[in-house]
């Protein structure tokens, strides 16, 4: 039996807070996202959400420049970033 193919999307949140590592991934494109969690529901009320969203995002975006990656491109307002590995 094989073992399931890896993603290609993963949450910025989980870069940040470490709950995923790339270091051996086998693909060379993938894509992260905020996602709305319990942190963001707080920002709900200053009217600041998608900035917080925005943040996570860069932040995912920087901390896998810093392993390699680069940012291909950012859409939905910051709120989806597309990165690859350098071959």
């Amino acid at each position: 039996m094989t073992a399931p193919r890896p993603p290609r999307w993963f949450s910025a949140e989980d870069i940040v807070h470490g709950r995923v590592s790339l270091a051996g991934y086998p693909f060379r494109y993938i894509w992260i996202n905020a996602t709305p969690s319990s942190g963001f529901r707080v920002t709900v009320a200053s009217g600041s959400t998608v900035a917080a969203m925005v943040d996570m995002v860069f932040t995912a975006a920087e901390m896998l420049e810093a392993e390699g990656w680069q940012v291909v491109n950012f859409e939905q307002d910051g709120k989806v970033a597309y990165l690859r590995r350098p071959a």
